[in-house]
């Protein structure tokens, strides 16, 4: 399909900018080429009517590219997909809700929200604590989507009013430059990097944290009692039970590594404040306090170590 066939249907024949281009014998079989004769209309002191020549360009693109996407669609094949990626019908949601994406001439149908939840894990993935955004994949053959399909997704959920994450803005902005999106979000990838990792923590190995905060923090740990001799399932229930706590702490210990960072200096204030929260609600409750108690079974008396948790319940063990 050639441009200038579809500018001369624009102007129909008859305006300035078709005589520009029938006189200078105007060929264009690039993208490229196409907005170097756009710049020429610009900077052409020969075009009087400037404003008339742009908007007949801008016309043209839009017809050009209503044209090539309608081309597109009918050459593709639609793919059988009944359900968004949490197995819920597609049919349930409102079109606007959801948008076709062309793959390899496959026609793919996706839920928005499932579109923003792939490009936002992809821009936050970390390995080992390094952060390292990857491409959005279509997770039905393991294609990334294109800098079109990206742009595509970005305008729907904007028009559409969805509520967008700032770290897909910021890599919109970067004009889907990674180098570019990472220089300028180190610190909340960072940040994001070691929360990622906190979760994947066991509660076994978050046990010895709890020393730490008694040592640090003796006034408000009072009720709070440690042993590494503990059975594991109790030093678990323990975590469970003040992880949110051990989580802050955590964090805390990563802003002051960071201390030069006044975004993360300021983080580090916000995880205090969060931290003494969390130490008030459990100040005043004893937590995992040993205690023996005596039995008796058949005339025979049976000693039970028991863990009190006040306000919760009592794990006994032989």
């Amino acid at each position: 399909m050639c441009f200038l066939n579809i500018i001369n249907v624009v102007t129909e024949k008859r305006d300035e900018l078709f005589f520009y281009i029938a006189y200078n014998k105007t060929k264009i079989k690039s993208v490229s080429a196409k907005f170097r004769f756009f710049n020429e209309i610009l900077n052409n002191e020969i075009i009087l009517y400037k404003n008339s020549a742009i908007n007949d360009f801008c016309r043209a693109q839009k017809l050009y590219h209503t044209m090539t996407k309608y081309i597109r669609l009918k050459r593709a094949n639609k793919m059988d997909i009944d359900e968004d990626l949490s197995c819920s019908p597609l049919s349930d949601y409102k079109s606007k809700l959801k948008i076709d994406i062309i793959q390899n001439n496959n026609i793919f149908t996706f839920l928005l929200r499932d579109l923003h939840t792939i490009w936002l894990n992809s821009l936050t993935y970390s390995s080992n604590m390094i952060p390292d955004p990857q491409r959005p994949k279509n997770p039905y053959n393991n294609i990334e989507f294109t800098a079109t399909n990206l742009y595509n997704i970005y305008f729907s959920l904007l028009l559409n009013g969805f509520r967008i994450n700032r770290m897909i803005h910021s890599h919109f902005s970067q004009k889907l430059s990674y180098s570019n999106f990472m220089y300028d979000n180190t610190t909340y990838l960072l940040e994001n990097a070691l929360k990622d990792e906190i979760k994947n923590l066991s509660d076994i190995s978050c046990y010895s944290i709890i020393r730490d905060l008694k040592l640090l923090y003796p006034e408000r740990t009072k009720r709070l009692y440690y042993d590494n001799k503990f059975p594991d399932d109790i030093k678990e229930l323990c975590v469970k039970r003040i992880r949110k706590l051990i989580n802050y702490y955590i964090l805390i210990l990563f802003t002051d590594s960071f201390d030069s960072s006044p975004v993360l200096y300021i983080k580090h204030d916000y995880y205090k404040q969060e931290l003494i929260k969390e130490f008030k609600k459990i100040q005043n409750f004893i937590f995992c306090r040993p205690y023996i108690s005596i039995e008796y079974h058949n005339n025979k008396k049976k000693q039970k170590i028991g863990y009190y948790f006040e306000k919760e319940y009592c794990v006994l063990y032989k």
